[in-house]
């Protein structure tokens, strides 16, 4: 019982600590050809991120989309793309 117990907050704390993505590999996956709004109900999660696409205006905000997406969002309404 004890064990699993163990077993189970080691793997809580493994997961807790991910480091989050490298610009690098968020811009690998973004898809430029589909720009969209802000996610309803996501929040900003940093401010000052690089852009990803063309058309973007600086200064662009990571955000937190609900079921676990992220999104590039330019300022002035320029939109968001998936990354």
């Amino acid at each position: 019982m004890h064990l699993t117990t163990v077993l189970s907050l080691l793997a809580l704390g493994v997961s807790a600590t991910a480091l989050p993505a490298e610009d690098s590999q968020l811009e690998a996956r973004q898809n430029c050809g589909s720009i969209h709004p802000a996610c309803a109900g996501g929040n900003i999660i940093q401010r000052g991120f690089p852009c990803q696409c063309p058309g973007q205006a600086s200064p662009c905000d990571l955000w937190a989309c609900p079921g676990g997406a992220r999104s590039v969002c330019g300022s002035r309404g320029t939109g968001c793309v998936f990354v």
